[in-house]
């Protein structure tokens, strides 16, 4: 839960979070490649976790609407 509202706070609504143990895999969307690594940077400083899979796509089409 931790994780999760960190990664809100940091304005990535789309970015989900499971954890298993110590390992935490990402999900969801977001506009940029720097936020998708952002996300990976943000989940392991709220939480003592490893990203062990980062499945999270970059839809650029978002940034204007469509």
């Amino acid at each position: 839960a931790t994780i999760a509202q960190q990664l809100q706070n940091a304005g990535l609504p789309n970015v989900t979070v499971k954890v298993i143990g110590s390992d935490a895999y990402l999900g969801g969307a977001v506009k940029t490649e720097l936020e998708r690594q952002r996300a990976v940077t943000i989940a392991e400083a709220a939480a003592p976790v490893t990203v062990r899979s980062n499945l999270i796509r970059v839809e650029t089409g978002r940034v204007f609407g469509f």
